[in-house]
């Protein structure tokens, strides 16, 4: 029988079971969640300096830009690899505070910052991998115009995606999120529904930007296999596009796994909250996921950039 119900709580006899997502003590998975924070404490602080170095070595240091000076690109013209690397690196460094406020538990009944402060690292991690997609199009758009004019979108459309979703998860999740924190004294259910509806757009949004990412992805590969047939073997320019197609084919299948199975995980979280709360092993399972899954998506973007 539950005796004791709030947004981050629920106990039934002796036993409470947390939202390991807002509060990590005195339930049931404390230790487990205690000790799953501090690992991502250790490696997220780990990956925000090496990320930072590679954005000041590329940007101060070899003179790379995140914006392409071209105007006929459209309105956003992200380089793909130092926007995104420069976006998930902010996403482990807000990612590393709320771990850090979790375990010191630091404004443990402010339910509007902590539920805010943990939706806003994911944003800027779905910001960066939102930009790596437009800008890898458009600089293949641009640079095989020839091969690529055939399907690849206009830049109004780009923007419009891109924009659109970038909006929607920094605006509409983080009201999302402070709206439940607000409500999580005054009004249970209001501010589960909000919680809820909060999930299920993550997982639009997400789902949505996997699934575009890996059909563009897979038709960006078959063109350029198709292309690279039309040089010598050893020809520069073979050599070229055949490095090119194996980094495309390691960073979308990293963003595409990430995403796929993060969408997964919010999707189940969203429609089966209070379930999934009180079963040990479904939230254990999901706050390993949600603190590993992108420090370790990340860990291989940086090698990958770094062992070019």
């Amino acid at each position: 029988m539950e005796i004791f119900h709030s947004l981050e709580r629920h106990c039934y006899g002796d036993a409470c079971y947390c939202d390991l997502r807002l509060s990590i003590y005195d339930c049931v998975g404390s230790n487990v969640a205690r000790v799953v924070n501090i690992i991502n404490i250790a490696l997220s602080a780990l990956l925000t300096v090496v990320g930072f170095t590679l954005v000041y070595h590329r940007i101060v240091i070899k003179g790379y830009t995140f914006i392409d000076s071209n105007p006929k690109k459209g309105l956003l013209r992200p380089k793909p690899i130092d926007c995104m690397l420069l976006f998930i690196t902010i996403f482990n460094s807000i990612r590393l505070v709320c771990s850090i406020i979790l375990v010191l538990d630091v404004a443990a009944d402010n339910m509007t910052f902590r539920s805010f402060i943990y939706e806003w690292g994911f944003q800027w991690g779905l910001t960066g991998f939102t930009l790596y997609l437009i800008g890898i199009a458009q600089t293949l758009a641009e640079s095989h115009k020839a091969i690529s004019d055939s399907w690849l979108p206009s830049p109004f459309i780009v923007d419009a995606i891109g924009i659109s979703i970038i909006f929607a998860s920094h605006v509409g999740n983080t009201i999302l999120a402070v709206g439940a924190g607000i409500m999580a004294r005054s009004n249970i259910k209001a501010a589960e529904i909000f919680v809820q509806v909060n999930y299920i757009v993550w997982f639009v949004l997400t789902a949505s930007v996997a699934f575009s990412v890996l059909y563009c992805g897979s038709r960006l590969l078959k063109t350029l296999k198709s292309h690279i047939k039309r040089f010598n073997t050893s020809n520069e320019r073979y050599l070229n596009i055949k490095n090119g197609i194996f980094k495309i084919r390691v960073m979308m299948g990293l963003i595409v796994f990430c995403l796929l199975a993060f969408s997964v995980s919010v999707f189940v979280y969203g429609i089966l909250r209070n379930t999934v709360i009180k079963n040990y092993i479904g939230s254990v399972i999901l706050c390993v996921s949600w603190n590993m899954l992108g420090p370790l998506t990340v860990v291989f973007i940086q090698v990958s950039i770094i062992f070019k």
